[in-house]
């Protein structure tokens, strides 16, 4: 059946709740049935809370949702945050950029306790979540990266989360991870060509230059809710396909390292992360009998109509990182990264068929204004080829991808 305009704007509109959900992780909830129209986009406070048993700075976003035709994240400024336990200990928040707010000291979520967040906006507004507490303990056993196929039958890596429990609470888990990779500039050189004179007659000198081009690296976080449960299994044993990298990708071409953390939700909390991934991923919750139900733990105080979307969570946390080279786990495979680049020659002179030399531009001046940089690998594909080999900035410096500075963490 096709779909009438309005009915068309309204998928959009549950969509783009649902994208704010799903992109900032949001964290779950139980009470009332909230109820969207394209009026109240701009007013819809979003909420992304979760403490964990990390003794660390912990962190509270606030935002708003805005209309459909703007691309704009509205932060939320100007509000009090703070979050109390069941002891009666107040942690107070302070506001930095983009609707951070950090607790002004370093905290954990304890075992027994029970915590709640208090939200007062600019405008007078009132918002209070439902007390939570740690459901359960679980640390992280082993990441294993094997050589494997997936569904299509592509050969690669995949990575995989175990991690078994005697804590028998411990049976909803949430995961996110962060990868990071070595990056080598296939046609890296530690000569460099410059311009000392762009006009006629044209003149170009090497030199070394002392920038890192050559070794970078770069991290990716994960995106999206990635979930798994214990509850239906015999054993209290997650193992979870986290990833799957196939063989030619080129973040696995040197050295590859993964960050794995490991939150064990709340049965309320996994069934709410659940079905935002659900709505996102189907057209056929939109339909006009099941408008607005999405559930979260957090309620105005004063105006209960107002409308809020977010679930307060409070998690134990678990880290694992591990490190691998392409050759640890594909020990015959090899990924060519300089594939992608074409090496040129231009000429600095170029003449016209009576032999005399045009004044007016020169292809090395123009390549070298353009970005491109000097190597001395590989074979130009000029029919008659200038005195420098040259190759696109992406080709010889890494910097094109990643940060020149090391990680920390990263261990050769």
């Amino acid at each position: 059946m096709k779909k009438s305009p309005s009915h068309i704007k309204n998928l959009l509109g549950y969509r783009y709740i649902l994208f704010c959900l799903t992109s900032l992780l949001l964290c779950n909830g139980c009470v009332e049935e909230i109820e969207f129209n394209e009026s109240s986009f701009d007013r819809l406070l979003i909420v992304t809370a979760n403490i964990t048993d990390e003794y660390k700075t912990q962190q509270v976003t606030l935002s708003r949702t805005n209309s459909l035709n703007s691309n704009e994240t509205l932060f939320e400024s100007n509000a009090s945050v703070t979050i109390v336990d069941s002891s009666l200990k107040t942690y107070a928040f302070t506001e930095k950029p983009d609707g951070l707010y950090e607790s002004n000291l370093p905290f954990k979520a304890e075992l027994g306790q029970q915590y709640t967040l208090h939200i007062k906006t600019s405008d007078g507004e009132m918002y209070e979540s439902n007390p939570e507490e740690i459901q359960g303990v679980n640390d992280i056993d082993e990441i294993v990266a094997k050589a494997d196929t997936d569904f299509y039958g592509e050969e690669g890596i995949s990575i995989t989360v175990k991690s078994e429990s005697s804590d028998k609470s411990a049976k909803y888990y949430k995961y996110t991870y962060s990868e990071t990779y070595k990056i080598v500039a296939p046609y890296f050189n530690i000569e460099s060509l410059r311009i000392i004179s762009d006009i006629y007659p044209w003149k170009v000198e090497k030199y070394f230059h002392t920038e890192n081009r050559k070794i970078c690296y770069n991290t990716i976080k994960s995106i999206g809710i990635i979930q798994t449960e214990t509850n239906s299994l015999s054993e209290n044993a997650a193992i979870l396909p986290l990833r799957f990298i196939k063989k030619n990708d080129s973040i696995i071409a040197h050295r590859y390292s993964i960050e794995v953390q490991q939150h064990v939700q709340s049965y309320e909390a996994y069934t709410y992360f659940k079905t935002v991934t659900k709505l996102s991923n189907s057209e056929n919750v939109f339909s006009q009998s099941q408008q607005g139900f999405l559930q979260g733990n957090i309620m105005p105080t004063i105006h209960k109509k107002n409308q809020v979307i977010g679930f307060f969570e409070v998690s134990s946390a678990s880290k694992k990182r591990i490190f691998f080279n392409l050759t640890d786990v594909l020990p015959d495979h090899f990924v060519d990264t300089s594939e992608p680049c074409t090496v040129y020659a231009p000429r600095l002179f170029e003449f016209d068929q009576d032999g005399i030399p045009f004044t007016d531009h020169s292809a090395l001046i123009n390549a070298l204004k353009d970005g491109y940089l000097y190597t001395d690998r590989g074979t130009p594909v000029n029919t008659i080829p200038g005195p420098f080999k040259l190759v696109e900035k992406k080709c010889g410096d890494c910097r094109v991808y990643g940060s020149n500075i090391k990680p920390d963490f990263w261990i050769d």
